[in-house]
């Protein structure tokens, strides 16, 4: 029970961590493109 839910716990971090890195990229990109 308690190793399921570390698990559960750790996928949700490796989810939150790659739609953040994918809002950044996506705001970085939309700077870029304002830029020029």
């Amino acid at each position: 029970m308690q190793n399921n839910n570390s698990h559960k716990t750790k996928s949700f971090g490796q989810t939150f961590t790659r739609c953040y890195d994918q809002a950044v990229f996506i705001s970085f990109v939309h700077f870029i493109v304002l830029s020029i």
